[in-house]
């Protein structure tokens, strides 16, 4: 019988894996509608367009967003993912990254 117990000790793992993935990807996907959601607020917003219950719908995208992140979701990237090209670093935009690659920062000169 240890064989069995065994067998079925692994398919009970396996299961918690499957559902633990499953979990993950429908919490990236709630994610993504949501900071979609918000995004089209925001630009409604800019760009003068936005519903009288703008910010009433923004704070509840970003309290469902927030109750996202307790449960473990990654709603924003961490600063080392962003680094790594994930998206676009939120740090100083006044570093000029262009002085990595021997670039200068002032485009529209003439080459010396």
């Amino acid at each position: 019988m240890g064989l069995l117990d065994r067998a079925k000790q692994q398919a009970q793992d396996l299961s918690r894996k499957v559902e633990g993935k499953v979990d993950d990807v429908q919490g990236k996907r709630k994610t993504g509608d949501l900071l979609e959601q918000l995004g089209r607020i925001a630009y409604a917003e800019q760009t003068g367009r936005a519903s009288a219950s703008a910010d009433a719908d923004a704070a509840k995208v970003v309290e469902e967003l927030r109750a996202l992140e307790s449960q473990g979701v990654v709603v924003l990237a961490a600063p080392a993912a962003v680094a790594a090209g994930a998206a676009e670093p939120a740090t100083d935009p006044s570093a000029d990254s262009s002085a990595e690659d021997g670039a200068s920062s002032d485009e529209g000169a003439p080459p010396a």
